[in-house]
């Protein structure tokens, strides 16, 4: 519990590597096959051209886990779970609301189900501390707002959530430490 706050509040020590984001993503699969069960198709998109990110690879692994987990919540008869990651580069106008993110060379973590999504009107919430659409009991409301701490504490911006509805696409974005070519798949 005292992680999950400290995570919250963005006060957590991180101790921040340099990340092969290919192999972090590969080595989650195998993970999240046996932890998300026969249900879900999980895939991998490979990306050589990724830059290497900077992060603090126990916290990016539970980062993703917590998306994963919703993605699964999100598909009670089964479903896909696609991860993969790209290179992206933020301008002044894409940080410009986010007054703790810098402008450059990032790469972005993308989780994507093919789930029932979540209406407009709770988009708005979904990082908020105890928000949950689950049931009573069913989930604390930690998940996307400890993702959001730590994407923030990172120095990476908001997760970013693409769709509201059917489905749901989530990017986590991380500082670039090593610069390549290309962003695929996205």
């Amino acid at each position: 519990m005292t992680q999950r706050l400290l995570a919250l509040s963005r006060k957590q020590a991180l101790n921040l590597v340099a990340i092969d984001t290919d192999r972090l993503l590969s080595n989650l699969e195998v993970l999240l096959k046996l932890t998300l069960g026969e249900k879900y198709d999980v895939d991998v998109a490979m990306n050589p051209t990724t830059w290497t990110c900077e992060a603090d690879l126990a916290q990016l692994e539970n980062a993703i886990l917590n998306l994963a987990l919703n993605a699964r919540d999100a598909m009670p008869r089964g479903g896909e779970l696609r991860l993969e990651a790209c290179n992206v580069e933020l301008d002044e106008a894409d940080v410009a609301t986010q007054p703790d993110v810098v402008a450059g060379s990032y790469v972005a973590i993308i989780v994507r189900d093919s789930g029932v999504g979540i209406s407009r009107e709770n988009l708005p919430k979904v990082f908020d501390p105890f928000f949950t659409t689950k049931d009573v009991g069913k989930g604390t409301g930690f998940g996307l707002s400890m993702v959001y701490g730590f994407a923030r504490q990172s120095g990476g911006p908001r997760p970013d959530r693409k769709r509201a509805g059917s489905g749901d696409e989530r990017k986590a974005v991380r500082a670039a430490v090593e610069e390549g070519s290309g962003c695929g798949g996205s």
